[in-house]
């Protein structure tokens, strides 16, 4: 090899490696171009384009405040906005804001993004495989704000945020041959939605939660096992509704000033540290009956 050409691979290489790990964090702006090559310096427009370019795994970073386009997400990949950037969402009715269509064991995060409904639809719907993660998203009017509902195993992680005037804030379900397996929901806020979280998972653990002025159940459990700590519960018909098919754990809760505080519909399936302060809900604080248990 001669001198010239070692030189010119010499440099080549590092230039080769570079553009390929660019790829595996790409940059949107409302006012880049999806001509453009994705950097900070020129970024994409839309996240439809930055998804179609960033590697499996990789990262869309939004770093223009705007309104931008619903998407699509069928790998591994994490979509955020950055801090102080108002990455907004306008969702035309009965659609979907945010589709997850991922697989197998693929992780999908999204993180702080403001998706706004017009009272039907879904914010965010996943209907897959893999694990999803939301975090400190704010998710308003509509018809549900994250639908889970798994065609195979899958997990869910919700981390702040905050729900406002849905139907149902979250809907934890199962399709046909699906299954939700774990699900965390932790420092959430929910306001004016009929139905809070309805809890359909083998394992759902909500904490330090706040759910106020909705309609029907702040926290639904019509099967699988619910472990609820450290949440504010108040102004629904029902603060906590368990059906003979579930079995919920209640621990350091504040429920208050709903028509029934927690509906309990069979005698073997809810339990109480003894530390939750259940009062002044309008027809009973407890209908049913809740079975001491003790920390392990």
């Amino acid at each position: 090899m001669s001198k010239k050409v070692a030189v010119l691979a010499f440099f080549l290489v590092p230039c080769a490696a570079q553009a390929l790990a660019a790829s595996n964090i790409v940059y949107v702006a409302f006012y880049g171009s999806d001509s453009f090559p994705c950097t900070r310096a020129a970024p994409c427009k839309t996240i439809a384009h930055a998804l179609s370019v960033v590697a499996y795994g990789g990262e869309v970073d939004i770093v223009g405040s705007g309104v931008y386009d619903n998407f699509t997400i069928n790998k591994a990949v994490t979509v955020t906005a950055e801090p102080g950037v108002l990455a907004s969402f306008d969702v035309p009715p009965s659609s979907n804001g945010i589709t997850i269509a991922s697989s197998g064991t693929d992780m999908v995060t999204l993180r702080r993004l403001n998706l706004h409904g017009q009272g039907a639809g879904n914010g965010v719907w996943f209907g897959s495989s893999g694990e999803v993660s939301v975090e400190d998203c704010v998710i308003g009017n509509f018809s549900t704000g994250i639908a889970f509902v798994p065609s195979a195993t899958a997990s869910l992680t919700v981390k702040g945020g905050f729900f406002d005037s849905n139907i149902s804030a979250i809907n934890i379900c199962c399709a046909s041959g699906g299954s939700a397996a774990n699900v965390l929901i932790d420092g959430i806020k929910v306001e004016l939605c009929s139905f809070g979280v309805t809890a359909n998972a083998v394992n759902t653990t909500i904490t330090r939660s706040s759910f106020s002025s909705g309609f029907a159940q702040a926290i639904n459990v019509p099967a699988g096992t619910a472990i609820l700590e450290n949440n504010v519960i108040s102004n629904y018909s029902g603060g906590v509704f368990v059906t003979a098919a579930g079995t919920v754990y209640l621990s350091s809760n504040t429920i208050t000033g709903n028509s029934v505080g927690v509906d309990v519909f069979a005698t073997n399936n809810a339990f109480s540290r003894g530390n939750n302060t259940i009062v002044a809900n309008g027809v009973l604080d407890v209908n049913g009956t809740l079975n001491p248990f003790s920390p392990q």
